[in-house]
């Protein structure tokens, strides 16, 4: 009953946690676009949009799967801290290697010489970025969800700060680049300080063999491939449509669909936050045998519900929203966030979905999926964006969450059905 209660206290602390950094991290996102914005105008912010999401697609490929790998090793062994947390450091700052050398290439390889800089600033932001992510990993692993929320709040204030004061400065796209990579930067050298320090006292007298170091980065090696390959795949599933859209329509498009879907994106913090809670319920109803729709049911319907309701609010508000945040300057946005609105409870279902399958040990499928669903998401958006620019790039988002949703849908009720078979035949 301790172990329960106690079990029970971390899982609301740690919501709680969740629950206050994670919109100030959303906030301070969208703060950024709202004043850059309508200062830059499409075209340039269309520019930073695309400089960043190279940046993202490049830390996805040379993530290597380290931070869910570290997360889930430290939850099964706490006592392997310093083994862990000095391999996994290592091979961050070897995956730094690969990293900037593709940056480079693809930077080397654009006309404009704005969009080449500004690629590579943020390039660097984006790397400073993935190891703050990694100390997040190393805090979660260790259930210190307060520490982890005061370093993600650092970073968050850190790297807006410097990117709006630059911007101010400067009022152009290198400034802004320059100022988020000077934050960034500044909240990855705090979180070196800051993660031994939370754990100094646990430092003492501890040193890590060699044999140690070596058998983690064997382990990494061996269990995080398919981590990364489902993160990677998440990543340019998402991520890809931007890309199209520069390639088929221009910078000015970009601008005004990577407008629309950070407005959509901000409303996803409500699912996530939810199965953050309800995660570990689900992994317990799993194992106990008992009937996982008892469970999932409810929390799809209410997401859907909730997904319903955000969705009439972004419909009915999209060009007030549009045009009192961003200006006229943007009003090509409001196609798309009408069609990314209609998204919205697809997409509240397929977090649900996603972590069902996880729930039940399905991480393979993850995998096979996430594979096909880019490959749908690919052709869906070069029938789609030569023709209809940002808002067919929105249109290919609804179809490919729709196609995931009704995927996980048959692989759960498969599961259903084939432990029902199973427990008949048992009795």
């Amino acid at each position: 009953m301790a172990l329960r209660s106690a079990s029970l206290r971390r899982a609301v602390t740690g919501f709680a946690f969740k629950a206050l950094s994670a919109p100030l991290e959303k906030a301070c996102r969208l703060l950024v676009v709202f004043v850059v914005a309508p200062a830059l105008g499409a075209t340039a912010f269309g520019t930073y949009q695309f400089a960043t999401t190279v940046a993202l697609m490049l830390t996805a490929l040379a993530g290597f799967g380290l931070g869910p790998w570290t997360t889930r090793a430290l939850a099964r062994d706490r006592d392997g801290l310093h083994a862990v947390m000095a391999a996994g450091l290592r091979l961050r700052a070897f995956a730094a290697i690969p990293f900037l050398a593709l940056l480079g290439l693809v930077a080397w390889r654009e006309d404009a010489g704005d969009a080449r800089w500004a690629m590579i600033v943020l390039g660097v932001a984006a790397l400073a970025h993935s190891f703050v992510d990694y100390y997040g990993a190393i805090l979660r692993g260790r259930e210190d969800f307060r520490q982890e929320a005061a370093m993600n709040a650092v970073r968050a204030l850190s790297t807006t700060l410097c990117a709006l004061g630059a911007f101010f400065v400067t009022r152009s796209l290198m400034g802004l680049a320059t100022g988020i990579a000077v934050g960034s930067l500044a909240s990855a050298v705090w979180g070196l300080w800051y993660v031994p320090h939370v754990y100094r006292d646990a430092r003492h007298g501890s040193t890590v063999s060699q044999t140690d170091a070596v058998r983690v980065v064997r382990d990494v090696l061996r269990e995080a491939g398919p981590l990364w390959l489902s993160g990677l795949l998440a990543t340019l599933y998402f991520r890809t449509d931007i890309l199209f859209v520069r390639y088929f329509a221009g910078e000015a498009e970009v601008g005004s669909y990577a407008a629309a879907y950070r407005i959509f994106e901000a409303t996803m913090l409500l699912p996530s936050t939810v199965m953050h809670v309800a995660f570990p319920r689900l992994a317990r109803a799993h194992t106990e045998q008992h009937p996982a729709r008892q469970v999932e049911l409810p929390l799809t319907l209410l997401l859907v519900a909730l997904g319903v309701i955000v969705a009439v609010l972004l419909v009915a508000a999209d060009a007030g929203v549009v045009r009192a945040l961003l200006g006229p300057a943007f009003a090509r946005s409001e196609a798309p966030l009408r069609v990314l609105a209609c998204t919205v409870p697809v997409m509240f279902a397929s977090y649900a979905v996603g972590d069902f399958v996880i729930a039940r040990g399905r991480e393979a499928w993850l995998v096979r999926v996430l594979g096909a669903m880019l490959a749908l998401n690919v052709v869906l958006n070069l029938l789609m964006v030569p023709r209809m620019g940002g808002t067919g790039a929105a249109w290919s988002t609804l179809v490919t969450e729709v196609a995931f949703v009704a995927c996980g849908i048959a692989l759960l009720a498969r599961g259903l059905n084939r432990g029902k078979t199973t427990r008949e035949g048992a009795s």
